[in-house]
């Protein structure tokens, strides 16, 4: 048994660090349970492993390979090995997450399995959160270096993934409603409308088909996902040619647009100005 493993308990935080490998085909390496304070944050650095936090209550953002997701209760978001992330709580209303950190060479096939194949980091319950964290509370509880307790926190790691994978095919019990869904694409939208998202992004995040979240984000907000999109980004080019001195290019690669012309284009059918002209009257109205 590895001699560095060790159990560490205070207000709102319990971790176990157990880096004893008996399974090669999957084995726990670290689990816990955290009431996170305001804005409290892991990161920007990578792990070996994965790590799997499901989040009880509250919300928070991960960053990862430059898009950011917002996770709030009842979802579950998985961190591959060897990727830098950036993870916080919110400010108003931080996590309280239980997490499970694990290495192993059928890792992968597992995590397909459990609803988290190589293009999904993001994923619903299903079920109640609490049914998650209960697992990862035995696993805190067989904290000794004891054989005995190494094979428990296996078999629990098993257990939790048979909790995935019946609960990934699951009809959603433990579901945002419809609205919250669209609040959380247009949170999405927001938070990344200067990368190069496209819909099918926000899908996968939501874990929705693509025609049944254009038609029922019409609905709510008027206009299509793209629409939204592309408004916001406009309204966005906007504050920048009134209140920056930075260069129809550099504004458009900062409201995601590759090219100037592209952008040209779209802000002149949305507003029938070029940004130049936009900006330049912008300073006579200021001026005058």
């Amino acid at each position: 048994m590895n001699d560095e493993l060790s159990y560490v308990e205070y207000t709102g935080y319990r971790c176990l660090h157990a880096d004893y490998h008996q399974n090669p085909d999957l084995h726990l390496t670290r689990c816990g349970m955290s009431q996170c304070a305001p804005h409290e944050f892991w990161g920007p650095r990578s792990r070996p492993d994965y790590h799997m936090h499901f989040v009880l209550s509250g919300s928070g953002c991960l960053e990862i390979e430059e898009k950011k997701y917002i996770i709030n209760a009842g979802q579950i978001f998985l961190l591959p090995p060897d990727k830098i992330v950036y993870y916080y709580a919110n400010s108003k209303t931080p996590w309280c997450y239980a997490w499970a950190t694990f290495q192993g060479k059928k890792a992968a096939y597992y995590l397909k399995k459990a609803g988290f194949p190589p293009d999904v980091l993001i994923r619903s319950c299903n079920i109640h959160p609490g049914d998650f964290a209960a697992v990862i509370h035995k696993m805190l509880l067989a904290n000794s270096s004891s054989y005995h307790d190494g094979l428990l926190r296996t078999s629990y790691l098993y257990e939790l993934f048979s909790l995935l994978v019946s609960s990934s095919k699951l009809s959603l019990k433990y579901k945002p409603t419809l609205k919250q869904q669209i609040e959380y694409a247009v949170q999405y939208m927001e938070y990344n409308y200067n990368s190069d998202i496209q819909i099918s992004d926000i899908t996968n995040y939501l874990g929705l088909s693509r025609s049944y979240f254009s038609r029922e984000f019409h609905k709510q907000m008027n206009c299509s996902p793209k629409e939204y999109l592309m408004n916001y980004r406009i309204n966005e080019a906007k504050k920048l040619l009134q209140n920056t001195e930075l260069s129809i290019n550099d504004i458009a690669q900062k409201i995601g647009y590759k090219d100037t012309f592209s952008f040209s284009r779209i802000f002149h059918d949305k507003t029938s100005l070029s940004p130049t002209l936009f900006r330049s009257l912008y300073q006579t109205a200021k001026n005058s």
